[in-house]
């Protein structure tokens, strides 16, 4: 265990942060990240290598951090967030110096969450920001990144697209760090739930 892990333990702990998610309802839950959600913004980060921008996907905004110097690959970065929070400023920031330390070109979507939608519409709007991503880079040259629920998000571009979107072809790489998820099964999660049924059925891996 490191020090860094173990003082993070301490102040959540101090902070009685498990108690005061695990004592709200759902809907309380869902509530109370929707109004820090509506708080959020999108960073607006200049770095004088690369043209960043902002474009929308099914009315979902993507940040795009290409590099001046051309580079023919590129990653989609999923940031996690236990798919009820929206990116942080933070992460957006580590987005970038990711784009830095690598050399690629790096897509981030603020797909739909589970506060208002199924699973099911991140995956599509995820999917789609992936196959806009293909007018530009190789299929090989593309890699996904994802932590936490956003690496479950990252694994799960596997089956979603051999579920019926079988013309797109499968990303170079995926890397999941500590992936997760909590699925609501009686709520949003119902369409998803009969969805990832079917993920046995998968024709590909990746």
């Amino acid at each position: 265990m490191t020090l860094k892990y173990e003082i993070l333990k301490r102040l959540v702990k101090a902070m009685n942060i498990k108690k005061m998610w695990t004592g709200m309802s759902t809907e309380e839950l869902l509530e109370n990240r929707r109004k820090q959600n509506a708080k959020n913004r999108i960073p607006n980060l200049k770095d004088d290598a690369f043209d960043i921008s902002r474009i929308e996907i099914m009315g979902r905004p993507v940040l795009k951090l290409i590099h001046r110097k051309k580079a023919d690959k590129a990653n989609l970065f999923l940031i996690g967030g236990g798919m009820i929070s929206a990116p942080r400023p933070g992460s957006i920031k580590k987005a970038l110096r990711f784009a830095k330390e690598t050399g690629l070109d790096v897509f981030v979507p603020y797909y739909p969450l589970c506060t208002d939608y199924p699973l099911t519409k991140a995956y599509e709007m995820i999917h789609e920001t992936y196959r806009v991503m293909l007018q530009d880079y190789k299929a090989e040259n593309i890699s996904v990144l994802g932590t936490s629920s956003g690496g479950n998000l990252a694994l799960g571009m596997v089956p979603y697209i051999n579920d019926g979107h079988g013309d797109t072809p499968m990303p170079g790489c995926i890397m999941a760090i500590s992936p997760g998820t909590c699925v609501n099964k009686r709520r949003n999660g119902s369409g998803c739930w009969n969805w990832i049924k079917r993920m046995s059925r998968s024709r590909h891996s990746t």
